[in-house]
């Protein structure tokens, strides 16, 4: 997948605080060009929490499974190594961006490390479809009453 066809990209950046990751969403701008504008930004503290999912939408993890007709999951080496580059846009496929979108939303302003790293595995278990919803309700009028909802059920806030 290249740039200019991904639904949603990744940037991430080096801040004072630490590493934060930029996420990017495809939508017409003012003018109507197919532009990536930013809707969400991880912070250091959910950049560190969120580590293995940034893996995973990194390598875009799911593969079809030609026998059984189903989505398998790809076995990633647990090297140090990160795949992904300071400062370049990295593209994202529909159903991991909307996830990292997600997750960047609902990490704002939450500093208990614990409750994030549980907020994380529960939108990593959400289905593709079901992200995007999401997104479209956390980017759309109403999105503090969605944030603050999606928060209570991905157990962020106590």
């Amino acid at each position: 997948m290249t740039l200019g066809d991904a639904p949603y990209a990744i940037r991430i950046t080096v801040r004072r605080e630490g590493e934060t990751v930029l996420v990017y969403r495809r939508a017409p701008d003012a003018s109507r060009r197919d532009r990536l504008q930013r809707i969400a930004t991880i912070g250091p503290l959910a950049r560190t929490v969120a580590d293995g999912l940034l893996r995973r939408a990194a390598e875009g993890t799911e593969e079809p499974d030609a026998q059984a007709g189903r989505r398998r999951r790809k076995v990633i080496p647990p090297d140090d190594s990160w795949p992904l580059a300071v400062g370049k846009y990295h593209p994202m496929r529909a159903e991991w961006g909307a996830r990292l979108a997600c997750l960047a939303i609902v990490s704002k302003g939450v500093r208990d490390h614990d409750r994030l790293a549980i907020a994380a595995g529960r939108i990593t278990g959400l289905s593709g479809t079901d992200a995007a919803w999401w997104v479209g309700l956390l980017t759309g009028p109403g999105a503090e009453r969605a944030a603050r909802a999606l928060r209570i059920l991905t157990e962020a806030v106590a």
